[in-house]
């Protein structure tokens, strides 16, 4: 388990290195000396990074803290990261979030490699172009 000591001590090196805690939360420190929190997890087989913010904004208490609720999220069969996503374009009327409520909506019926097909084509070749214009203009 890390300490706020051990963190403070650690000077960055020549390349990205990566001091854990527990639970898949890690503190990444840049070789630029930029220090930020990531969560580590797994969502049907495929390993992903969840930012929880940079030290010292974020301190270690708290970073645990959004880890748990990360982590509730996943008992509760939500992954953290679309979740952020989704909350983002909440309410906005952007083709990219009427796509993302589409693609969200259709994602369980889906293979896997099927549904990760669909969402790398939009993110892309479509929201680029298209994502931040108004549903009603299209």
């Amino acid at each position: 388990m890390l300490t706020d000591s051990i963190i403070r001590k650690t000077q960055p090196k020549d390349s990205d290195s990566k001091l854990f805690d527990s639970g898949g939360l890690f503190l990444l420190i840049r070789a630029t000396g930029h220090r930020g929190w990531r969560f580590k997890y797994r969502v049907q087989g495929h390993e992903k990074l969840l930012s929880l913010g940079p030290y010292p904004t974020v301190s270690l208490a708290k970073a645990r803290l959004k880890l748990k609720r990360a982590k509730a999220l996943l008992l509760d069969g939500i992954d953290p990261s679309f979740k952020r996503k989704a909350e983002k374009y909440a309410g906005a009327d952007s083709f990219e979030a009427v796509a993302r409520e589409w693609y969200g909506s259709h994602e369980c019926r889906w293979a896997d490699s099927y549904s990760d097909h669909i969402i790398r084509r939009f993110e892309r070749d479509i929201f680029p172009w298209i994502g931040n214009r108004q549903i009603k203009k299209i």
